[in-house]
C-alpha cells in the first residue's frame, strides 16, 4: 500500500473522530473541532518541514520535446481533440 493511499485511509477514519471527539470542547459548537483542525495542520506543516528533497535534475539543452507544427502535421487530427478531451476531463 502506497504511503498516499494510506495517508487517506488514516484521515478517513481519523478525521470524523477527532471532529466528534472535539466539537464539544468549547461553550460555542464545533469551535473545537475546528480547533483541533488547525492544530493537525500545523502538526502536517512540521512534519512536512523535516522532509529534504533531492534536486531536481538539470536540463539538457535540445530536450524540448517535438515543435507543434510536427504534432499538428499528424494525419489524424480526431484522435488529438479526444485524448485532449480526456486529458482535460479525466474520462
Amino acid at each position: 500500500m502506497s504511503p498516499v493511499m494510506a495517508g487517506g485511509l488514516i484521515g478517513a477514519v481519523l478525521g470524523p473522530n477527532l471532529a466528534a471527539q472535539t466539537r464539544g470542547l468549547t461553550q460555542a459548537p464545533f469551535v473545537g473541532a475546528y480547533l483541533a483542525l488547525a492544530g493537525v495542520a500545523l502538526l502536517s506543516m512540521g512534519v512536512l518541514s523535516l522532509i529534504t528533497f533531492t534536486p531536481a535534475p538539470a536540463k539538457v539543452a535540445g530536450d524540448g520535446g517535438r515543435p507543434l507544427k510536427e504534432i499538428m502535421r499528424q494525419p489524424t487530427p480526431g484522435s488529438r481533440l479526444e485524448w485532449s478531451r480526456v486529458a482535460f476531463f479525466r474520462w
